[in-house]
């Protein structure tokens, strides 16, 4: 084996253990968000949403609920999804329809369209996984 080839083999390896290091981190940060999206959340974010809810402003919870991340959006709106007010059910479920995509929103939109105990929101809830307003 010449200079050259051992010099290419050791820069394969390098490149194989850089590339599988790389997989492992990425790997890693899906799974990360993954997990954050299905912990029951709880927080100062849920927390003034509620109280936005609570004085009905639904046009500035929804806009509190923009500016957060998308696994914190996804906890508010699962903690909301089972409150007992159906007004915030409500507004949780409008607020689903445009995260249907989300497998974590698109599986409480069909738990909330089969298992709500008020007609209005289970029918809004199946509308809203299929798109329509």
């Amino acid at each position: 084996m010449t200079r050259r080839h051992k010099i290419l083999l050791i820069a394969f390896f390098v490149l194989c253990a850089g590339a599988g290091y790389a997989v492992y981190w990425w790997h890693e940060t899906s799974l990360d968000r993954i997990a954050l999206e299905h912990v029951s959340y709880h927080g100062p974010a849920l927390d003034e949403v509620r109280k936005l809810l609570d004085v009905e402003k639904p046009a500035e919870a929804r806009a509190r609920l923009d500016r957060l991340p998308r696994h914190e959006k996804v906890g508010i709106l699962k903690v909301l999804d089972r409150d007992t007010d159906t007004m915030v059910r409500m507004f949780a479920v409008r607020y689903m329809r445009s995260m249907r995509d989300v497998p974590a929103i698109r599986a409480e939109l069909a738990r909330i369209a089969q298992d709500d105990q008020d007609r209005a929101v289970s029918r809004l809830a199946s509308r809203a996984l299929q798109g329509r307003r």
